[in-house]
């Protein structure tokens, strides 16, 4: 979290410093890219890059699995409760309230001023763009690899947990080392195949954002809230939670679908070497 906090003050202090630097930003496509000057323009392809109803659909599909997994934080709302010093459902409301403001202005700020300073030259991972190897993009760009890395060890533990209760009905400590360090080793060369092969981070949120995500955040509970809850009660709630279900469920296999016919990652036109 606070990696994503100082890449968004980086980058809005890096248009404030340099959007009138059009040979640096936009290889001399715009005069300027400061919304306070004369010289400011905005073209319509911009604003609107869409002429018929396919590229309405490609930008759509395109967009819906990276919103799902920006905004798919449903898995840790339990262990949250649990680590509430006074746990209930009010306090709970208020975290997430709290939280979802947070992140929701954070996604404004750097999708905002990352867009107003590349316009269209901008890379789907925005610290690809050409910053000219200012040291805070580079230090932005570390952290934000240095912090992956260091979430590796949590998520490998919950894939050897959920291993030894799937094959051998074990909780991770109880199963030898020997499956320890072969579970391990496989699921870290899983992840620097999936690395080494996968060129742009783009397309792995892509289908994340299409399967799991929309499946955890969704529509299980979506399934789990009908299943559940008392047959004489939340009527109107079943319904909107069927719909629900069943427009995300629809929405992401036209979006995977979409990724399978196009998979591949346009290259980006103004992207920096950071090495």
């Amino acid at each position: 979290f606070s990696m994503s906090c100082y890449l968004v003050a980086v980058v809005t202090i890096e248009y404030f410093i340099n959007c009138d630097d059009s040979n640096l930003i936009t290889g001399g496509d715009y005069d300027t890219t400061c919304v306070w000057s004369a010289q400011y323009t905005l073209p319509r392809h911009i604003v609107w890059p869409m002429n018929s109803f396919q590229d309405f659909y490609a930008g759509f599909l395109s967009a819906w699995p990276l919103i799902v997994f920006a905004y798919t934080g449903h898995p840790f709302l339990l262990p949250l409760y649990e680590e509430l010093a006074r746990p209930s459902i009010r306090r709970m409301r208020k975290v997430f309230r709290r939280g979802l403001g947070i992140i929701g202005c954070l996604y404004v700020l750097i999708s905002l001023f990352g867009f107003l300073l590349f316009l269209d030259s901008v890379c789907s991972n925005l610290l690809l763009n050409d910053f000219r190897r200012h040291f805070d993009i580079v230090v932005a760009a570390l952290g934000i690899a240095l912090s992956c890395i260091l979430t590796e060890p949590i998520f490998a533990y919950n894939f050897r947990r959920m291993i030894g209760m799937l094959v051998w009905n074990k909780s991770a400590k109880h199963i030898s080392t020997f499956w320890h360090v072969v579970i391990t080793f496989l699921f870290v060369s899983a992840n620097v195949g999936l690395a080494l092969a996968v060129k742009s981070i783009a397309v792995v949120f892509g289908f994340l954002g299409s399967t799991t995500y929309p499946l955890l955040g969704y529509i299980m509970p979506a399934a789990f809230f009908v299943k559940m809850a008392p047959t004489s009660k939340y009527r109107g709630k079943k319904i909107l939670a069927v719909i629900q279900a069943v427009v995300v469920t629809i929405i992401s296999l036209c979006s995977l679908a979409y990724k399978f016919y196009h998979p591949q990652e346009l290259e980006c036109d103004n992207a920096q070497s950071i090495g």
